[in-house]
């Protein structure tokens, strides 16, 4: 299964399994989810740990509440430099 292979793999070389929706990219796709569905009160995504240190820009977060980013696409821009600071070498 790919999903066991891909555990092993991490295992193996290190590489910790982290939530994906800590880049952001998760969090805006939802959001629009959400918004197209006009849900009135969306589950909760992340605790504000989550979202103190994001990996896109364009998301702007007021207390519980994140706004739909109204950019092409997801409305993100990707903090390029920072992941690459965060690269882990396999």
């Amino acid at each position: 299964m790919p999903a066991q292979r891909h555990r092993r793999r991490s295992q193996r070389t290190g590489i910790a399994r982290q939530r994906s929706d800590r880049f952001g990219v998760g969090l805006a796709a939802a959001i629009h989810l959400y918004s197209t569905l006009e849900l009135q009160l969306p589950p909760e995504l992340n605790g504000p740990e989550f979202l103190v240190d994001l990996m896109v820009d364009g998301l702007e977060i007021q207390g519980a509440t994140v706004m739909v980013p109204d950019a092409p696409g997801l409305g993100l821009k990707v903090k390029e430099d920072k992941i690459r600071a965060n690269e882990i070498p396999v």
